[in-house]
């Protein structure tokens, strides 16, 4: 019997949070007032020494992902006889999800009075106490230029191809193969490393359905199942990239002009993390199917992939 499979998804999800500290919080205090609201007045040195004397803090963000994926798939099964059955599929598929968000902070939120806003201390009329300097800068408003605002917007792109294949030997003997080969957009124009082969070879016996269990076994062992597999996975970090990349940033306050700046040095060696593991598995029931258990011992060998900042010389 042959078959036809097409399969064909898309999902978007839009999510806004929103999370506020009010100027009554111990937050707010500590960083930007110094005092409990209502224990100093206007004309107080506390007061006029206040980064935020009114209002909190408030960070929203919104988050909008979209995904597709488109499947084709064919399907195979075949019973020779009595004895031998074969099935197998072989399919294809791409997948793409993109992510698009904005992070902002909000000074001088004032929750409980319609959400509108009060505006900080200008820096020109803060006095500061106890020695402290003036704020340089924007003051609290800096903050939104060091990483308090941002933006994000990826893509990743998938393509697979898998397929696999089984045969069954008296319903108690099975074998069975896995293949599938990837390939992701994160690895650029690296054709020896975009590509990804992974595969796993298993087999599995049916002990109780043998005669010998049946006559010698019966009502003490209902179910016996033995299963051996091995296999490799691959895993890609979204974040890496063999290849050099240099950002775009804002002007800079020191020499008034926009400038680049290293934000990826180049890695020719990255590649697809590969994990190559064992699996040794019992299933059985016994007593009439009172009791059942399944059992499984692992092995797994990993060459992980880490990122870790490197020093600009």
């Amino acid at each position: 019997v042959l078959n036809y499979e097409f399969v064909a998804g898309y999902q978007k999800s839009d999510r806004t949070s929103n999370a506020f500290a009010g100027d009554d919080t111990f937050y707010i205090i500590r960083n930007y007032r110094g005092y409990e609201r209502g224990t100093v007045t206007a004309t107080d040195p506390e007061f006029k020494a206040a980064q935020l004397p009114f209002g909190g803090e408030l960070v929203t963000e919104n988050t909008s992902a979209q995904s597709y994926n488109v499947q084709n798939k064919v399907t195979f099964t075949k019973n020779f006889n009595q004895d031998n059955r074969l099935s197998a599929f072989a399919a294809v598929e791409i997948r793409s999800v993109s992510t698009k968000g904005k992070y902002n902070t909000i000074y001088g939120y004032l929750h409980g009075r319609g959400e509108g806003l009060a505006q900080p201390t200008p820096l020109d009329e803060i006095v500061p106490m106890g020695g402290a300097s003036i704020p340089t800068g924007w003051g609290i408003l800096g903050d939104i230029y060091s990483g308090r605002w941002r933006s994000t917007n990826r893509r990743d792109n998938f393509f697979s191809a898998f397929g696999s294949i089984a045969y069954t030997f008296k319903n108690r003997y099975d074998l069975y193969a896995n293949l599938r080969h990837e390939a992701s957009n994160r690895f650029g124009q690296d054709v020896n490393n975009r590509y990804d082969p992974t595969f796993s070879v298993g087999v599995a016996w049916i002990a109780s359905d043998e005669t010998f269990f049946k006559d010698n076994l019966k009502g003490y062992i209902d179910f016996l199942k033995l299963r051996l597999t091995y296999g490799s996975q691959g895993n890609v970090l979204t974040n890496q990239g063999p290849e050099m990349l240099i950002e775009k940033s804002r002007p800079s306050s020191v020499y008034g002009e926009y400038y680049n700046k290293l934000s990826r040095l180049e890695n020719q060696l990255l590649g697809w993390e590969r994990t190559y593991s064992w699996n040794a598995g019992l299933d059985f029931t016994l007593f009439n199917n009172k009791i059942s258990a399944t059992f499984d011992y692992y092995y797994r060998k990993s060459d992980p992939m880490s990122s870790e900042r490197l020093p600009y010389e």
